[in-house]
């Protein structure tokens, strides 16, 4: 089987994709939305892709590509600390530093620390990968500067690290896609989640929660996650978590809530513009967080 991840090797991708795929081909790709595409267009059997941290929120480059899956299915998820190093040249101490390199959610994850740990004001530029970002110092020899990535990827550019676990306690979830979708399903105690795309909404004020939310509240399926991303000038689409199976029945009964307050008018609208993006097993990624 053939795992596709959010590359160059030694990103956090890559280190997930190692530990739920051990024995099966790892294949890079970047930007992340060319990982999807990946599953969509069969070169890879499976995908790993960073889905949301915990000190930052979404990462925002996966949702569009999530959104846009046709074929392809979000099928489980799982978490890991991440531990975030400044690198640099062996020749470059901290005291030096204007110009500071990694992805921009690394970036915007050790913002405040960084903040403290240098005086002055400093640069930022942002790459596709934070193992990238290591091997950009090394490879242009750039003095001044240093990245942000874990300790095994500066450690292989052949930098030193400055600064070790700069923002403590960190970690990010990782989604992982298939063409085959998950069919696991029990009535037991087990959590389950659904992800959700909703497109093509009525223009009015309270749509959102008039014609999605509100079936959802009056069904008792918890929404854990929601974010809207714009499409065209004055639509937007919305990717909603919830706390339930895409065949429960309680969430069976909300999609057809939802079909009658559409009305027959607009059926053709809310069935191309609602879409289940997966349903997989809840990693509980947030317990024992303070």
């Amino acid at each position: 089987m053939r795992v596709g991840y959010l590359g160059p090797e030694g990103t956090y991708t890559w280190q997930m994709a190692q530990r739920l795929f051990p024995h099966e081909e790892l294949v890079s790709f970047s930007p992340v939305g060319r990982v999807v595409r990946a599953v969509e267009k069969g070169i890879v059997d499976r995908a790993v892709v960073p889905f949301e941290n915990i000190k930052e929120g979404p990462v925002f480059q996966m949702l569009d590509p999530l959104a846009r899956m046709d074929h392809t299915h979000l099928i489980g998820e799982a978490w890991m600390p991440i531990v975030h190093a400044l690198g640099a040249l062996q020749e470059t101490t901290l005291a030096q530093v204007r110009t500071l390199y990694s992805h921009p959610q690394a970036l915007a994850q050790c913002a405040e620390a960084l903040d403290t740990l240098l005086s002055e004001n400093y640069d930022i530029v942002e790459t596709g990968s934070t193992a990238g970002a290591a091997g950009t110092i090394q490879n242009q020899r750039l003095r001044n500067a240093a990245a942000i990535a874990n300790v095994p990827a500066l450690h292989k550019e052949g930098l030193a690290v400055l600064v070790d676990n700069l923002v403590p306690g960190n970690r990010t979830r990782f989604g992982v896609l298939s063409i085959t979708p998950c069919e696991v399903f029990s009535t037991e105690s087990l959590r389950y989640k659904t992800l959700l795309s909703i497109s093509g909404l009525p223009d009015f004020p309270g749509a959102l929660d008039d014609f999605v939310l509100m079936p959802l509240r009056k069904r008792g399926i918890n929404k854990v996650y929601i974010q809207s991303r714009p499409q065209g000038n004055t639509a937007y689409r919305f990717l909603i978590e919830l706390e339930t199976h895409a065949k429960n029945p309680c969430f069976t009964a909300a999609y057809k809530d939802m079909q009658v307050l559409f009305g027959p008018q607009h059926q053709k609208q809310f069935t191309r513009g609602f879409k289940i993006l997966g349903t997989y097993l809840d990693s509980k990624w947030k317990e024992g967080l303070s």
